[in-house]
């Protein structure tokens, strides 16, 4: 048999790193989408992607904040392979160490190699949830600064576009790669990262998968009858600091809500309450009906 190894240093408590091992909802805030799970010995542990990847395995072997050990047996893999996890406390959090055992045969070689680095990334992931509270899923997700608009044969007509198949841009967004790139309003986008861009919305979604905030990408658009090819830099997603204190949380939030609040306040100044319950029309809300 072969073993893939991946590891790494949490600056949590042993107890929850432990649980995002063994607990559904856990899994889905760093490892997988979906997760129905039953952790002791031949209880189930089904894990569900996006793009209909599962593993459909059982948790064998479990000592509390020590060990977990499983079936991890995927839509993609031959046979069914056996993870060890096991649980350290060190320095003043734990280290979570993952073994994967595959068949010591050459068709597995790859295949172990793409465990060690998913797990390896998996581990990252787990590490930031832990310790920050940021799902890097979410955050290293990737932003072009674009609002994307309808593309029919008669705009393509009226726009002088030789093509039928793209993505017309309503608009670009200040401060992100495509303004930064030098896209502009009814440019059509027809490639993205070596992959057709459609007049499906999934195109472009599939085009830059795996992609992170910060990559470069080479774009081909049409801008009239003339089809340019640009290189440009993928937008990293902006990620708030939260605070772990729930009074300091509080007192941010509450920051970010006064002002709308305030501009709410000044809309009923001078009204009684029943002159803002009255209808403008008997089919439509009042004014404290809408902020009800």
């Amino acid at each position: 048999m072969t073993t893939v190894t991946a590891e790494t240093q949490v600056n949590a408590p042993l107890k929850f790193a432990y649980r995002a091992f063994t607990n559904a909802t856990s899994l889905r805030e760093w490892l997988c989408d979906v997760a129905t799970v039953a952790p002791h010995p031949r209880g189930r542990m089904y894990l569900w992607w996006a793009g209909d990847f599962y593993s459909s395995g059982h948790y064998l072997e479990l000592e509390e904040n020590k060990l977990v050990k499983f079936r991890w047996f995927s839509s993609i893999d031959p046979a069914p392979t056996e993870v060890t996890v096991t649980f350290a406390e060190k320095d003043g959090g734990v280290n979570v160490r993952m073994d994967h055992t595959v068949p010591d045969d050459d068709s597995w070689q790859k295949m172990a190699e793409d465990f060690r680095q998913n797990w390896v990334d998996s581990l990252r992931n787990l590490k930031s949830v832990l310790e920050t509270g940021i799902d890097l899923r979410i955050a290293e997700r990737p932003m072009l600064g674009i609002v994307p608009g309808d593309f029919s044969a008669d705009q393509a007509k009226a726009l002088g576009v030789p093509v039928r198949e793209g993505m017309r841009l309503d608009d670009v967004v200040d401060g992100m790669g495509a303004k930064r790139a030098g896209l502009e309003r009814d440019d059509v986008l027809v490639r993205m990262a070596g992959n057709a861009i459609t007049n499906d919305f999934t195109s472009l979604q599939t085009a830059i998968a795996g992609k992170k905030g910060g990559d470069m990408v080479e774009v081909v658009y049409y801008r009239g009858a003339e089809k340019k090819t640009i290189s440009m830099e993928l937008s990293k997603r902006p990620m708030p600091d939260v605070p772990f204190d729930p009074a300091e949380l509080s007192k941010r939030a509450r920051a970010l809500y006064e002002p709308a609040l305030d501009g709410i306040e000044k809309c009923f100044e001078g009204f009684s309450d029943e002159q803002a319950m009255k209808r403008p029309d008997p089919v439509e809300w009042s004014a404290l009906e809408v902020v009800a």
